[in-house]
């Protein structure tokens, strides 16, 4: 078989599978974020923003923390784990009510953290 066919049933198999998975649903991406220090990433998440925590992960006592936060329906996974996540990395939240964003920011803002004043 030329290297010009198995290109072209490459090609054709990609094609097929492309129509298969457009019938597939997918489910909102989770974003990993790297976290550098567990009590102030909880300090954060959890009394800062409000986000509630799901679950944590550890291979061992000593490994680092794998963890999920959620609020409502975001969900966002940190990680103590090298390579996962990018410090600095920005992700976009939804939120369908304008209004509802103007309290969260009001009421973020009165908390008076001092980390963070948006």
């Amino acid at each position: 078989m030329s290297a010009a066919t198995q290109a072209d049933d490459a090609a054709q198999g990609f094609v097929a599978a492309t129509r298969y998975d457009r019938a597939m649903r997918f489910a909102a991406p989770v974003p990993i974020l790297r976290m550098f220090d567990l009590d102030r990433a909880k300090e954060f998440y959890v009394g800062f923003l409000g986000f509630q925590v799901d679950w944590e992960h550890r291979f061992e006592p000593v490994a680092p923390v794998y963890m999920q936060v959620s609020r409502g329906e975001c969900r966002i996974h940190l990680s103590e784990h090298h390579g996962d996540g990018t410090p600095g990395t920005a992700i976009r939240v939804e939120m369908p009510d304008e209004g509802e964003l103007e309290s969260y920011q009001k009421a973020l803002l009165a908390s008076g953290y001092k980390y963070y004043r948006p």
